[in-house]
């Protein structure tokens, strides 16, 4: 079978880590209210729409199944470049800018590259568990919203298997790291790392940083989160209202901030003006579009890390996972062979009924015969082929 549009009618553009810095990336960045603004827009155009935006990336899943796309490689790419037009006029940004480190992928190769970011591959550190759950979210939330259609609930679904199956089979995600566990030993390597402000508690990487510091010695955390989420009691975490970030900076030996805010939420003449003891302050952002103003590197004893800082030591972790990736790289295949036969099943289950009806009183050698008239010499071995370990399957009583 080829990789032609016929039967997976989606395409993807991908803004991340690997091409685009943070300062790129902060430009494209989605909120979680501009994904769904964005997606009901783009939907009077398209059949559906996934956008998944964090920290090391945005992408935008598209399905256009209800467009003339059929074999047909070029209007796909005037609608690659249709999108990158409307993300730009949404953000208000030069397409150009957008162009110029955006990556792009059509039927097949969309497919494969969201099984790879689900699993992890694509990600910073290699193997990292938090993109599995923030492109699960996504899904949902698309799906909530009525923004996907037939073909992206198959490809989702079937990327979210993959992901899982990779996990379970290989050593990716075995004593892996993730932002969050970097986080945490950035700080305990550090002398006088005792009293820890961390700002998003309520999101995946707040929640566990939060709870990977409740279980360190000497260690006291002030948390914030959303009014409407309820963060578990922890020991030594102090929840604290959002509004009240700034009262416990002066106190704190480190701020950690991971929202999904696109402004600033911690700015420097802010911190400037409610820090009166001097001592060391590390500020940790790992946001995009960042969370703390950079200006706050330039205050006395304090120093600012965001998330790119953590691409040298991820570059160390991923060295050691290169056979995961290989045996992952088989799971892909393997899943997108199903994805394929899924769809060409889907694609003719009319058809299917029909031939069932016609073949009622025939019995499978029968059926087999009546194949052979109308198959070539390749096609008849691709299926005694097939029967073969069809018996030995049944012999073996799989």
């Amino acid at each position: 079978m080829t990789d032609s549009f016929d039967f997976i009618p989606v395409y993807c553009l991908s803004l991340n880590h690997r091409r685009a810095n943070e300062n790129i990336r902060k430009l494209f960045a989605f909120s979680d209210k501009e994904c769904d603004l964005f997606s009901e827009n783009l939907l009077q155009s398209q059949t559906g729409i996934v956008v998944v935006s964090t920290c090391n990336r945005t992408e935008w899943f598209i399905s256009c199944a209800n467009n003339e796309i059929k074999n047909n490689p070029d209007s796909m790419q005037n609608m690659l470049s249709e999108l990158e037009c409307k993300i730009a006029t949404f953000k208000g940004e030069d397409v150009s800018l957008l162009r110029k480190y955006c990556f792009s992928y059509c039927g097949i190769d969309a497919v494969r590259h969201l099984f790879s970011v689900a699993s992890g591959l694509e990600s910073m550190i290699l193997g990292e568990n938090q993109i599995l759950g923030q492109i699960r979210d996504s899904y949902q939330s698309a799906k909530e919203h009525g923004f996907t259609d037939f073909f992206l609930n198959v490809v989702f679904h079937k990327a979210l298997t993959c992901a899982k199956r990779i996990k379970t089979e290989t050593n990716l995600s075995k004593t892996t790291e993730s932002v969050a566990t970097l986080t945490v030993k950035e700080l305990m390597k550090r002398e006088n790392m005792r009293n820890i402000l961390v700002i998003g508690a309520s999101g995946q990487t707040g929640s566990l940083i939060v709870k990977d510091l409740s279980e360190r010695e000497n260690v006291h955390v002030w948390a914030t989160m959303r009014q409407h989420y309820t963060l578990p009691d922890l020991p030594n975490v102090e929840k604290i209202p959002y509004d009240e970030r700034y009262s416990v900076i002066d106190a704190a030996d480190a701020v950690v901030s991971a929202t999904k805010s696109p402004h600033y939420i911690v700015n420097a003449s802010d911190v400037a003006s409610v820090i009166k003891t001097k001592k060391p302050r590390l500020f940790i952002d790992l946001a995009i579009p960042p969370d703390i103003d950079k200006g706050v590197s330039s205050l006395e004893c304090t120093e600012l890390k965001s998330i790119d800082w953590f691409s040298a030591v991820a570059a160390e972790h991923n060295a050691q996972k290169q056979q995961g990736t290989i045996q992952a790289g088989e799971i892909i295949k393997e899943e997108l062979d199903s994805l394929k036969k899924e769809l060409i099943f889907h694609k003719d289950v009319q058809f299917l009924s029909d031939l069932k009806d016609k073949l009622e009183k025939k019995n499978s050698l029968q059926f087999l015969y009546e194949l052979r008239k109308f198959a070539t010499a390749d096609e008849v071995e691709m299926i005694m082929s097939v029967c073969h370990r069809m018996f030995n399957k049944c012999n073996k009583g799989e």
